[in-house]
């Protein structure tokens, strides 16, 4: 079992409590779930879990288009007061476009795939 809830909480203004970030991933999950079990999205969706919390949260939108967008969202370390949200474009921002597109790449590739042990049946 994954230490990521626990992390997660230590990281939050509810230290103690993991169980609080465990009930936040379900619903993710469940649709994810029916998301991959769709007809005609067979192999066009990919879902990976990290055994770690990551510093930040990356939305790529046609990230190899020159009309490519990150969304970057930087979490705070136990605070309530909002995380920074910003976006990056790539003729606007491009070091820190192709930054953010590496990073995503670094932990996409440090994440492990989606299988049945997690509820979600044909995945390899």
């Amino acid at each position: 079992m994954s230490t990521a809830p626990a992390e997660a909480a230590r990281r939050s203004t509810v230290a103690d409590r993991p169980e609080v970030y465990e009930n936040r991933l379900r619903p993710s999950i469940d649709l994810l779930r029916e998301l991959v079990e769709r007809p005609g999205v067979d192999g066009r969706v990919e879902v990976r879990f990290l055994s770690f919390v990551p510093a930040h949260g990356l939305m790529l939108l046609d990230p190899g288009r020159s009309s490519g967008t990150i969304h970057v969202d930087v979490y705070s370390h136990s605070s309530a007061s909002g995380d920074a949200v910003f976006t990056v474009k790539p003729g606007r921002d491009g070091h820190w476009y192709e930054h953010f597109q590496t990073e995503f790449e670094r932990v996409w590739e440090s994440g492990r795939p989606a299988g049945e042990r997690d509820g979600f049946p044909g995945a390899r």
